[in-house]
């Protein structure tokens, strides 16, 4: 998962460590590591695409 925040030139984009909790039905409950993340924003269409393009930066 990322949590996103907007600085002066545009979006950052930091990785956020979680654990899959509870499920039922279509909803799926995220247990945070760190329980600080709970209050950011975050990505929720694209992650995946996202995490491709920040693998090929880091290549």
């Amino acid at each position: 998962m990322f949590s996103v925040k907007k600085d002066g030139e545009g979006n950052v984009f930091e990785k956020i460590e979680i654990k899959p909790g509870a499920s039922e039905s279509s909803k799926q409950e995220i247990i945070f590591l760190n329980p600080a993340d709970a209050n950011k924003d975050f990505v929720i269409k694209g992650a995946y695409y996202l995490n491709a393009e920040l693998q090929k930066e880091g290549e």
